[in-house]
């Protein structure tokens, strides 16, 4: 899509002008062009403008789950910890219910924010409220714990994995080779085959 493009190369106020010109041209954007216009805005550092476009669609469209969840990614990008916070307990009373998405962007938030405990209660509640947690779940949590040195949970996070039947990415295994002992790989490995 043009827009992505454009956001991608940073040329957000094209971007922006050409979202304003089909919106003039009596074009409705549809949620996944609300949706990319947010995630664009947000990583190019327009927060703010992301936020008052969600309050402006209301008249037009209600803002769905990937909408706020491109907004909680950039509450997180941008350094708004209770903001995302915020946004991401205030879904239900919106009447959504987060998504394995939605729960691996919280997740990778708090995470980046030193928050391994809160990040594993994530992993609690989406069992307890029926949400599978997927490969990509898995892989931000594995990372964030072998990274903040917490051995043991990055262990259990990523043998639960496997148990799935999910593969860690690369970047996960280099991790988990430059981070375990060659005598704690070999036990590890050796444990799996058990």
């Amino acid at each position: 899509m043009i827009l992505r493009g454009l956001f991608r190369e940073g040329r957000v106020n094209t971007a922006l002008n050409l979202f304003s010109e089909l919106e003039a041209l009596g074009t409705s954007p549809n949620e996944y062009t609300y949706t990319t216009v947010l995630d664009g805005m947000c990583k190019n550092g327009r927060l703010e403008e992301a936020v008052n476009l969600v309050e402006s669609m209301k008249e037009r469209i209600a803002p769905d789950l990937s909408m706020y969840t491109a907004l909680l990614n950039g509450f997180f990008r941008n350094g708004k910890l209770e903001e995302a916070q915020r946004l991401f307990a205030d879904l239900r009373t919106k009447g959504l219910e987060p998504d394995v998405v939605a729960y691996t962007s919280m997740a990778q938030g708090l995470i980046g924010n030193k928050m391994l405990l809160d990040a594993r209660r994530l992993v609690t509640e989406m069992e307890e409220k029926g949400c599978q947690l997927n490969a990509q779940f898995y892989n931000v949590l594995i990372q964030g714990f072998l990274e903040a040195k917490d051995i043991e949970n990055g262990l259990l996070f990523l043998n639960k994995m496997r148990k799935e039947g999910f593969v860690p990415r690369d970047s996960l295994v280099s991790l988990l080779c430059r981070t375990l002992s060659g005598d704690e790989l070999r036990c590890w490995l050796d444990s799996d085959k058990a």
